[in-house]
């Protein structure tokens, strides 16, 4: 394993039931390599990986992730509490919870009723544009689970995007015009997470779809979204219980859609 001892920036312990330490570093690749590197090689104690800065931060379907300074990026790992039934639906449960996390965040430090939308699976939406989004990487040894990584990325202090980001990403800085607290940030997406991982543990029903009505950016709306070759569009109806997306198309017809990409909302 390599050593990255000397770009610490601090660690510290963690007073959560799944989450005992976190490190952060100044600058690292991608935090999901860091960490997946401390648990091949059995480094358990730490859960939570955060970087001041990214140089080959990870989207969806290996995509580049822009994580420049200012941004909040981190991963942690999950524990071993998940069913198979659960994994199906686990990705949807954190967008979910990290989006409700940051409705409360900004009502609490700025003081107003800005919420947090869900773009299907994991795109966290603001004011139309994109504020981050998570990604969950399953590490896996033959057949088997082996690990868990959840990666999550929040734009906060950012104030400039590359022209190529421009029209469709945001951050917390830009639309409010005030500087946030990362780290207060982190410690509330920790708390909600932990909370959360303990009730799978405890094998308690989310009533996802429901959940999902009350922060979905697509529900109801005319939509396309290309899988593989294929494009198909329609009206999103919401998800199913594996927590696919439900597409009724011209005929009427429902399509479910477990993987899909680049969803965009037509005549927005």
């Amino acid at each position: 394993m390599r050593d990255f001892k000397n770009r610490i920036y601090r660690e510290f312990p963690l007073n959560f039931i799944f989450f005992k330490k976190y490190r952060c570093y100044y600058k690292l690749t991608s935090t999901n390599i860091v960490l997946n590197e401390f648990l091949e090689n059995d480094v358990t104690d730490i859960n939570v990986i955060v970087a001041g800065k990214q140089t080959s931060g990870m989207g969806r379907r290996k995509n580049v992730w822009y994580s420049p300074p200012g941004g909040l990026w981190m991963s942690v790992s999950v524990p071993d509490i998940l069913t198979d039934e659960d994994l199906t639906i686990f990705n949807i449960q954190c967008g979910i919870t990290v989006a409700e996390t940051l409705t409360t965040f900004i009502k609490n430090e700025i003081g107003v009723n800005e919420k947090i939308f869900v773009r299907w699976p994991n795109d966290l939406i603001l004011l139309n544009k994109k504020l981050g989004g998570l990604l969950i990487n399953m590490i896996t040894e033959g057949e088997q689970k082996r690990e868990i990584i959840l990666g999550i990325g929040i734009n906060v202090n950012q104030t400039v995007f590359p022209e190529s980001l421009s029209d469709i990403a945001t951050s917390l800085l830009i639309v409010f015009k005030k500087r946030l607290s990362k780290s207060k940030l982190l410690w509330l997406i920790l708390k909600e997470l932990d909370k959360m991982f303990l009730r799978l543990s405890k094998g308690e029903k989310w009533g996802i779809e429901n959940k999902w009505q009350g922060v979905s950016y697509e529900l109801g709306k005319k939509i396309e979204i290309e899988m593989g070759n294929l494009k198909k569009v329609g009206r999103a109806l919401g998800i199913g219980q594996k927590g696919e997306l439900l597409l009724e198309d011209e005929n009427g017809d429902v399509i479910s859609i477990f993987n899909g990409y680049n969803l965009r909302i037509e005549n927005k």
